[in-house]
């Protein structure tokens, strides 16, 4: 995994190394990929359904990132067609699952499930990205978040994301056709730099409970002064827009 990271972050086109939407390949998740909880001690499985046309054979299945591994594993998968599922096996406290001598049953399409698990006994910001690899490039990625805050600071947060929603809605590409400006001094390293980081479209995912941590760790500094550098822009934006 360590040399999939490096080339993403390396790369002039992250986008063709990683990718959240793969053509042929058609991702189907349950709950929803940012999940809110108000308990110390919190469990979560998201189960994800990959539906291919035509079959392609699934090769890796991985956590991508260290910082909080721990709190994450793969617990299910199956492979199969749209009746029939073939469990895989999967290792204890998995982290990392490589298919061997998969059998695909689809005669024009072939269906996976994996089960990804999480838990925690603290409450924090959890932030974990799962890699489906089918064999080439861009790899199929999906972003999952846990943000387990108690009570009172979610409602300090729910308060903060309201007076987010109030502001006049940000343009973006979802609701305007947008002529970006390319200085003449734009290089291929800024671009890339702006397509790995892309602003939250939603507030739930800007206002989390690393922006409310006392103290900077290991674990946490990075995504904290990536949702601070956020939450400014919003500033800046609700001021240009009086």
């Amino acid at each position: 995994m360590e040399s999939l990271i490096e080339k993403w972050m390396n790369s002039l086109s992250p986008e063709k190394v990683l990718s959240e939407c793969l053509d042929g390949v058609r991702v189907e998740h349950n709950p929803e990929l940012s999940v809110t909880v108000t308990t110390k001690k919190s469990q979560q499985t998201w189960t994800f359904a990959l539906t291919c046309k035509p079959a392609r054979m699934l090769y890796r299945v991985a956590l991508l990132y260290d910082a909080h591994r721990p709190h994450f594993s793969i617990t299910t998968i199956s492979a199969g067609d749209s009746t029939t599922q073939v469990s895989q096996d999967v290792p204890d406290n998995c982290q990392e699952w490589i298919g061997r001598k998969m059998t695909q049953n689809g005669i024009d399409h072939s269906v996976y499930k994996i089960s990804i698990a999480f838990s925690t006994e603290i409450f924090g910001t959890f932030r974990q990205t799962v890699v489906f690899d089918f064999g080439t490039e861009p790899v199929l990625m999906q972003r999952v978040m846990i943000d387990a805050a108690s009570t009172e600071d979610l409602e300090y947060l729910m308060n903060a994301r309201q007076q987010l929603l109030t502001t006049a809605k940000r343009w973006d590409s979802t609701s305007k056709t947008i002529v970006e400006f390319e200085p003449n001094e734009t290089t291929e390293l800024e671009k890339s730099l702006l397509i790995r980081y892309q602003i939250p479209l939603s507030a739930d995912q800007l206002f989390t409970q690393s922006v409310l941590d006392k103290s900077l760790t290991k674990s946490n500094y990075q995504s904290r002064l990536h949702d601070l550098l956020y939450i400014e822009e919003i500033a800046q934006y609700k001021e240009v827009s009086k």
